[in-house]
């Protein structure tokens, strides 16, 4: 906000898409008040970003804008009480960032630095930040497409300490910029009521360290019985084997063909996997319930099939260190939702990562993926759903289905059980 009695100037930056004709610029007032503007002016941006790698503007947040960063933009959306501040408090120097959410019904809060421009498609980075924080922020990196849209990608969660409220922690962790992006930001969000502040943020090139061979893993969650008549006849077809991740309410007081699906998997070698009992937000409820949800539906998936039941998927992706601590008494591996490649570098049992299969993901997509897991040699894991068709939004199409494993079988990459794969590079 300006001062009412004297000029402040704004100034950032933007994109066209590719196929714009004309833009304008509007300055919009959405609540009682008035605004006065004079000397605007749109002008060619030329970056002065060194062309060896990606430099956020401001980065420690001590260049200010009349009450505000220079080069950051605040970010809200949903009902909810939000509160914006420039501390006079750093990591290092003398300035950070703080979002405080109150009065929480849906939506979210953050500050992010202006989009960078010079980001390579293709190209992994690695984003850190410091923070302080009473919850447990989400991390995604927001990237401005050729056509104007957004595409978010959703970063690991913040594991945060239980100090985190009063002193500083590292978060740091990998992306890529995906087809199409000609823009990137990254940023801690808050979507829930509480508050994190921010402040040293860095963005730099990143090549992970591969493992002796590429792998890849093949899982599929909640456990739909259409599966079995879709998904395992193909795999057996083809000689592959997956991980398939169960939540027991879907079997457990079940018909006996149902039980008989779930039989059938682990008969043809295909390793079973835990994903709760009943299928819930896992930070959402409470310890006890965490124990019974981890526990029981291991112990029945144990005696259903005769396997061990070691990994565990989490519903939704849903987790934070609390959740995890819990998991770690029953489980050697835990597998997200979080998006990336598995390296050498940034093994980690308990947040194993993946691609995510939507009914729009085609063979070309996931030769695209092997190819990248090929030339990195790292881990590459697909989550997917029900095979079906009539997919939902996470499904697939069975025909489809059957193009990915002829495109993965074509790669000539080694196809393993998630705790297969996970056993081979973790000795490396």
């Amino acid at each position: 906000p300006a001062s009412p009695t004297s000029w402040s100037q704004y100034s950032s930056i933007f994109t066209a898409p590719s196929t714009a004709q004309k833009a304008t610029v509007l300055h919009v007032i959405d609540s009682v008040g008035s605004l006065t503007i004079d000397e605007v002016s749109l002008s060619t941006y030329v970056s002065t970003t060194p062309t060896g790698g990606p430099v956020i503007l401001n980065p420690s947040l001590e260049i200010a804008n009349g009450s505000v960063p220079a080069n950051w933009v605040q970010g809200k959306w949903g009902t909810n009480s939000t509160v914006f501040s420039y501390v006079s408090e750093g990591h290092t120097g003398t300035k950070s960032v703080k979002v405080a959410v109150s009065n929480y019904s849906d939506g979210d809060a953050k500050w992010y630095f202006e989009p960078i421009t010079n980001l390579q498609v293709g190209k992994q980075y690695r984003f850190s930040v410091w923070y302080k924080t009473n919850v447990s922020p989400k991390v995604v990196a927001m990237f401005i497409m050729a056509d104007g849209s957004e595409k978010y990608f959703g970063m690991p969660v913040t594991l945060t300490g239980s100090n985190a409220a009063t002193q500083w922690q590292q978060y740091s962790d990998t992306f890529i910029v995906p087809t199409g992006a000609v823009a990137a930001s990254v940023f801690l969000f808050i979507n829930q009521n509480g508050w994190v502040q921010t402040d040293d943020y860095s963005l730099a090139e990143y090549t992970p360290t591969g493992f002796n061979r590429p792998l890849l893993s093949l899982t599929f969650d909640d456990g739909h019985e259409d599966n079995v008549l879709t998904a395992l006849p193909i795999m057996n077809k083809y000689g592959l084997k997956s991980t398939q991740c169960y939540a027991t309410t879907y079997i457990n007081g079940m018909t006996q063909d149902v039980i008989d699906g779930v039989k059938a998997f682990s008969n043809s070698g295909h390793e079973i996997c835990s994903h709760s009992i009943t299928h819930p937000y896992m930070t959402a409820i409470t310890n006890s319930q965490l124990t019974t949800e981890l526990s029981n539906s291991q112990q029945y998936l144990r005696t259903l099939t005769g396997q061990q039941v070691s990994a565990f998927a989490t519903p939704y992706g849903d987790y934070n260190s609390n959740v995890l601590a819990y998991a770690k008494q029953y489980y050697a591996l835990h597998r997200s939702v979080d998006e990336g490649f598995n390296s050498k570098d940034n093994l980690n049992p308990y947040n194993i990562r993946v691609q995510n299969i939507l009914n729009t993901t085609t063979a070309a997509q996931v030769a695209a993926w092997i190819a990248q897991a090929k030339a990195e040699n790292t881990w590459l894991v697909l989550v997917y759903h029900r095979v079906a068709n009539d997919p939902g939004p996470y499904d697939s199409y069975i025909n489809v289905f059957e193009q990915h494993i002829q495109t993965i079988l074509s790669s000539g990459i080694t196809v393993k059980t998630l705790t297969d794969a996970y056993n081979e590079v973790s000795i490396q």
